[in-house]
């Protein structure tokens, strides 16, 4: 039944007066009073001047402006720009961004992988092993692999510049949160970059996505939220689910299937001209067909596709979530065609056009974008994994599939996490806050922006910031990359922006943000540097020709057909923004996870109480979970708000980030996926039992 806002008006009206009786405030109490009786174990607040720095957060796509309290040169504090143009705030982890310099899985320096174990190597040493490593790839015929979460940046130009001189580079990108913008982008008749006029939407349809929770940019959701209808669908209770509008229920998978039945009605009901071929597509999911796939009452289909169209503008949006990854493209693709039939494409209030980000000349040169799936299996020689996170979960088999048996693996994060560990080499980066940064538009931004993250700490001589690792391994190669520094890069991107002509600068002022014009290149640095931010200016709505992105005909007509049944249970995985990455979440969010149970940790399954009777199990039992991919072990809890049929799993966070020291055994989602061939684990199917 769908979700209505009293629920979760009852729900937090319970969650307040059952504070009380539950072991949170008393085992914070507890934590304090052993804290203040241990002072000696408690790191000493410097002395010193006391001064606020402006930074955006690297841990996800948003990069929320963030302040930073420095006592001396050391950051005390961070708290969120409320006021910031773009939308202000941040989450927990946000907040707890000027821990992870002294996170206790931080990298001191490089170092090589020997029998399971770390040694250290010099820097020179480590880049002679990977030059030598692209050298006897190259002889064999096998690819070089550059991994780029958060494409866009100068140091995805740099990457992209190395690769493309080098025979076999690849660089290679993965789904974002704008999936369906993406297919929606490739479907138009003269591509343009696409955005969403969230501020003019009325219902937003999400497909998984956790537009509630961390999705986009979070400000411009929050300020959009009062007039927006917001349905949720999923297949498990998600907190974006729990503070919807409507919550639609689905089986794992369901989303392609659900999008082509509302995408049905709408055509049947509409006397608007539609492509023969869109009809042939969609004459298979009528809402009765449909129901066997997706789980969801015809009359709620129907129901829901008349919404769409009597509250417009409507829009659809899929791109999946941190922990169960993206969707198939060819879900996309049936979420990108019901937004084509609603006529959300170029539009107020839909997906609009927007212009390109200004580019130095350097950074359109380079190796073009490569999706993961698309690398061919056991093609790669060695494999750099780039230090930046996109807070997403990806699991080691689909990169591993790539691999040679003899393949080189290269990790550059700061940190000792789950990719980390599987490769044999490691040229730790700089940690956030250590190295510069920048700010790209995020996927749903309806106008381009810009700014711009400088150094609060200096980073460590172990180190490298990427730009000059980069320059390093070139040299070692004997290519030509370019020899200015990262900060030079920037400035460089600052000036192309500048030379467009267009465009505000919301430059940082006294308790607040404030417009102002910038005389020239190094006017507009210097602004941005001290936490400014430049937005373009709208483009306009103006009408595009879109053509009908339709699944492939193998989906259609697997979806057409009731799925086969079985005694497995459909595996939801599931992990908030920012924690299913590789970079650790701060050790003091272990409240989150444990004590609050505010958020189920990688360590606790969740079944419905009819499933978990059904197979003889019980609340708090340990289980044992498999699937081909692998075993993992958890504590079951029953959940009433969890369909039968299906086990909820998170992907993170790590345990050993949360409690450095901790076993590393396969715990939480990610060892039980199994990769299909475009790339996803979302139909992952598992087995579960007494442990």
């Amino acid at each position: 039944m769908p979700v209505t806002r009293r629920d979760v008006l009852w729900s937090l009206g319970g969650g307040l007066a059952g504070a009380a009786v539950t072991p949170v405030p008393w085992k914070l109490l507890d934590d304090t009073a052993i804290w203040t009786q241990r002072r000696h174990a408690l790191p000493v607040p410097p002395r010193g001047l006391v001064t606020f720095r402006p930074v955006a957060c690297p841990l996800c796509p948003a990069g929320c402006a963030l302040r930073v309290r420095c006592v001396g040169a050391q950051p005390v504090a961070v708290v969120g720009e409320a006021r910031h143009p773009l939308g202000g705030g941040a989450c927990a982890l946000g907040l707890t961004l000027h821990h992870l310099a002294y996170h206790p899985l931080r990298l001191a320096g490089p170092a090589v992988r020997v029998n399971g174990r770390r040694e250290s190597v010099t820097l020179d040493a480590a880049v002679e092993r990977i030059a030598q490593a692209v050298e006897y790839a190259r002889a064999g015929g096998q690819r070089v692999m550059v991994l780029d979460r958060r494409p866009g940046r100068v140091v995805s130009a740099a990457w992209r510049r190395l690769l493309a001189a080098r025979p076999q580079g690849l660089y290679v990108t993965r789904p974002g949160e704008g999936e369906t913008l993406a297919v929606l982008q490739g479907a138009l008749a003269k591509p343009v970059a696409l955005g969403l006029d969230l501020e003019g939407t009325r219902t937003l349809v999400s497909f998984g996505a956790p537009v509630l929770e961390g999705w986009g940019r979070p400000g411009r959701m929050l300020a959009a939220r009062k007039g927006l209808r917001v349905v949720q669908v999923d297949a498990w209770r998600s907190p974006t689910a729990a503070l919807a509008d409507e919550w639609v229920s689905i089986s794992p998978g369901g989303e392609g299937p659900l999008a082509l039945a509302l995408a049905h009605v709408v055509v049947r009901d509409q006397a608007a001209p539609f492509s023969e071929e869109v009809r042939r597509a969609l004459a298979g999911f009528s809402p009765l067909r449909a129901e066997a796939r997706t789980g969801v009452e015809p009359a709620r289909i129907e129901a829901l596709a008349r919404a769409l169209v009597r509250q417009s503008p409507a829009v659809a949006i899929g791109g999946g979530d941190p922990g169960a990854g993206p969707l198939p493209p060819d879900a996309e693709r049936a979420i990108a065609l019901l937004d084509v039939v609603l006529g959300s494409v170029g539009r107020e209030g839909g997906f609009v056009a927007r212009r390109p980000l200004p580019e130095a000349g350097t950074d359109a040169v380079g190796a073009p974008p490569t999706a993961l799936e698309d690398v061919p299996a056991g093609s790669v020689g060695v494999l750099l994994l780039d230090a930046a996170d996109d807070g997403r979960a990806l699991p080691w088999p689909l990169l591993h599939r790539a691999l040679a048996s003899n393949a080189v693996v290269v990790s550059l994060s700061p940190f000792d996490g789950a990719l980390a560990r599987e490769a044999h080499l490691l040229v730790p980066a700089p940690a956030p806050l250590e190295a510069w940064d920048e700010v790209l538009p995020t996927a749903d931004a309806s106008v381009a922006s810009y700014s711009v993250c400088a150094p609060v700490l200096q980073a460590p001589p172990g180190a490298t910031d990427t730009v000059a690792l980069v320059q390093r391994l070139a040299g070692a190669l004997r290519v030509e990359v370019g020899k200015a520094t990262h900060e030079e890069r920037l400035r460089e991107r600052a000036a192309a922006i500048q030379a467009a002509g267009r465009g505000r600068l919301v430059a940082r002022a006294e308790g607040g943000y404030t417009e102002q014009a910038a005389a020239d290149a190094d006017a507009l640095w210097e602004a941005l540097v001290a936490g400014g931010c430049w937005i373009d200016e709208p483009q306009g709505v103006t009408p595009l020709e879109v053509r009908a992105p339709l699944p492939s005909t193998a989906s259609l007509e697997r979806w057409s057909q009731p799925e086969a049944a079985g005694s497995d249970l459909g595996l939801v995985a599931f992990a908030a923004r920012g924690t299913a990455g590789t970079t650790p979440v701060s050790p003091l969010l272990t409240k989150l996870y444990q004590e609050s149970d505010l958020r189920p940790s990688a360590r606790t399954a969740a079944l419905s109480r009819e499933e978990a009777e059904r197979r003889g199990l019980a609340d708090r039992q340990p289980v044992r979970i498999e699937s081909p991919a692998g075993v993992v072990h958890a504590e079951l809890r029953i959940d009433p708000g969890l369909p039968p049929g299906r086990i909820a799993l998170a992907a993170g966070p790590d345990p050993a980030a949360l409690h450095p020291g901790t076993s590393t055994r396969a715990v939480g989602a990610l060892p039980l996926a199994v990769a299909a061939a475009d790339g996803t684990w979302r139909e992952t199917r598992v087995r579960v039992g007494e442990a």
